[in-house]
């Protein structure tokens, strides 16, 4: 099963969630929001700075097809930055590297209909 498309975003600096695509980055998700100009023009990724400051957290509902209450494997192939890993409100792991996989491995705590969530915690503060 695969989880890209639309998941929430929200930031600890924002008043209401957002939608983001994955893949897809912080940036263009404030973006398509109308929050921050288009950060890839003149300096207007200058209007960025104040997000490297802040906390952020992505959140993906998702059923399983037939679920047996069997094992699963949860695959990240690339999480830019460091990002604690929740289904369903239990605690998986840290991914904290782009370039390598990061792997769960999840034998207890699913359903037929659960929830991912991706912390992202500043790594300036």
């Amino acid at each position: 099963m695969k989880l890209d498309g639309k998941w929430l975003l929200s930031c600890s600096i924002l008043d209401d969630d957002i939608s983001m695509n994955i893949p897809g980055n912080f940036e263009d998700a404030l973006f398509s929001a109308g929050i921050v100009k288009d950060p890839y023009i003149s300096n207007n990724s200058s209007l960025l700075r104040k997000f490297e400051f802040a906390d952020f957290t992505l959140k993906k509902q998702f059923s399983i097809d037939s679920f047996d209450g069997g094992k699963y494997q949860l695959t990240f192939d690339g999480i830019d930055g460091t990002a604690e890993v929740f289904v369903n409100g239990r605690f998986l792991g840290t991914c904290e590297n782009s370039f390598i996989p990061h792997t769960f491995t999840l034998e207890d705590g699913l359903s037929a209909n659960n929830e991912i969530t991706l912390v992202f915690k500043s790594s300036i503060e």
